[in-house]
Order: structure tokens, then sequence, then C-alpha cells
């Protein structure tokens, strides 16, 4: 497995939230609002009623990013977020 990702945002981190801009995977939900920092896309619901959501959410984006991504694991914890990219161990 290879996990692409420039130079240029390795020395300088930042957050996408364009889903019009660089990444072009990010959709623009109603109910959800998506950002990619170093290399990985993070969901925050931006609705009052998002578990009404969170199914078609979860297709929709799942969809967008088949190309780029395995799949998704729901953040419980601070340290359930793979920032050390463990999956590129296997």
């Amino acid at each position: 497995m290879a996990c692409l990702i420039a130079k240029p945002l390795i020395r300088d981190p930042g957050i996408y939230v364009d889903p019009d801009g660089m990444a072009k995977y990010l959709i623009n939900h109603p109910s959800f609002f998506e950002f990619e920092l170093l290399s990985h896309v993070f969901s925050i619901a931006r609705s009052r009623y998002w578990e009404l959501d969170f199914d078609n959410y979860i297709k929709e984006t799942l969809k967008a990013k088949q190309q780029f991504f395995t799949g998704y694991n729901l953040i419980n914890r601070f340290d359930d977020i793979d920032f050390t990219l463990r999956i590129l161990q296997d």
C-alpha cells in the first residue's frame, strides 16, 4: 500500500475544507462538514438532526472517496486517529 502526500503538505500542513479546491473527494453535505488534514478526511456534524441523515451521508461520502480510501472509522477518542499511519504496516 502506498500513501501519497505532497512534500509541501508535510512541511506546512493545512486543513483543506473547500470541496472545489485541492481534494476533489470532499463533498458538500447539508448535515456534515468535511475537511482534510495530513491525508485524513474528517467529518463533523453540522446539523442538530445529523443522526437522521447519517446512513445517506456515509453512502455518499464513501462513493466520492472509493478511489482514494478503503473505508472509514468512527472517532470516539483522540487516539482513534491514525496519525502514525499504522495502516501502512499491514
